[in-house]
């Protein structure tokens, strides 16, 4: 949810627009000095309000998910603490219900971060306790001001997902499908007509078509993403796996290299980030019938994931892609025996 308070200063009247947008700019660009010196900007500037500890610390979230690298929890978890303390604070002191609300929508951003961060630690537990409390305060929020519709995101994410453990039980009589319906069409308020996550909601559009096989869907709200952000590496991510699903393999190909070639001027430390990167490239050349390409890439993917020393520090599944790379290796002895 890196994109939550792109525009909440429209009813906030404690910031200009010019200061969160500059922000987002340097969070989209990847250039995270930059986004960390807004962050302290806006801390300084209103000390006594949370915006500039909740962006330090979705500037953190993002940086660990891009960096595939836990290193930076800590940072994580005292800025939301910090953010949670002070909204808290603003919201007994608001006079009004416009105020309230978005306080309330504040509230959940944080707890839905926080939910976000224990699910990729695989504390799925304390991660679906932590986005329910989220999901009261945006309701909150949203029954204070129902044209709020950027608490949607939150409110339909929640909807989808339990419908999609549903889902999985639908033999039962008494399991329908009714709130995963709803979800995905709470999700898309959110992008038609939020004022604040619109973009977010719109790269969870994406990934939500693909679930449901809508991929010319997913296609067409990806391609929007790019063509706002060409060289986020963040929205790039989402884009390839649009375009791999409508079976584009060169595109995709093509996409990916341009993740690799900024990975390699900013991630260049980062093995596993790498690996990654080079594992989709040896997969999209291996279903373009490249055979060099293929093993290029696959040796340069093992080479990089065996110079990481310590998987703890890892932001992501470092057992699985192991086991993912052994699958590949498979892949491409049985297609070209060598």
């Amino acid at each position: 949810m890196f994109l939550v308070m792109s525009y909440l200063i429209i009813n906030l009247n404690f910031l200009k627009v010019s200061e969160v947008d500059s922000f987002i700019n340097s969070l989209y660009h990847e250039d995270y000095q930059n986004a960390k010196k807004w962050a302290d900007y806006l801390k300084k500037k209103y000390p006594n309000e949370g915006l500039g500890w909740l962006l330090e610390g979705i500037m953190w979230d993002l940086y660990m998910i891009d960096f595939s690298y836990r290193g930076k929890e800590k940072e994580f978890f005292e800025n939301m603490r910090i953010a949670e303390k002070k909204f808290k604070k603003s919201l007994k002191n608001s006079k009004n219900n416009l105020d309230k609300a978005n306080y309330y929508f504040l509230l959940g951003a944080v707890y839905f971060y926080k939910a976000n961060r224990y699910y990729r630690k695989k504390s799925y537990l304390k991660a679906f306790f932590t986005a329910k409390k989220g999901l009261s305060y945006l309701i909150k929020g949203n029954e204070m001001n129902p044209y709020l519709y950027d608490t949607y995101i939150g409110t339909g994410l929640y909807k989808y997902a339990v419908g999609k453990m549903r889902e999985k039980l639908s033999w039962l009589p008494f399991i329908s499908r009714p709130k995963q319906l709803q979800g995905i069409k709470e999700i898309e308020i959110a992008a038609n007509k939020g004022k604040m996550v619109n973009v977010l909601a719109k790269g969870l559009l994406v990934w939500v078509y693909l679930y449901e096989k809508r991929k010319k869907d997913a296609l067409k709200v990806a391609r929007e993403l790019e063509k706002k952000f060409p060289n986020s590496r963040n929205i790039l991510w989402t884009v390839v796996f649009a375009e791999k699903a409508n079976g584009h393999y060169r595109k995709t190909k093509k996409l990916f290299l341009r993740i690799y070639n900024s990975a390699q001027i900013y991630q260049k430390n980062y093995p596993y980030a790498l690996a990654l990167i080079e594992y989709w490239l040896s997969k999209m050349s291996y279903l373009l019938n490249q055979k060099d390409e293929a093993y290029k890439w696959y040796n340069l993917a093992e080479k990089h994931f065996k110079e990481v020393k310590n998987y703890d520090i890892i932001d992501g599944d470092p057992v699985k892609f192991k086991m993912n790379l052994k699958k590949l290796r498979k892949m491409l002895k049985r297609k070209w025996g060598v």
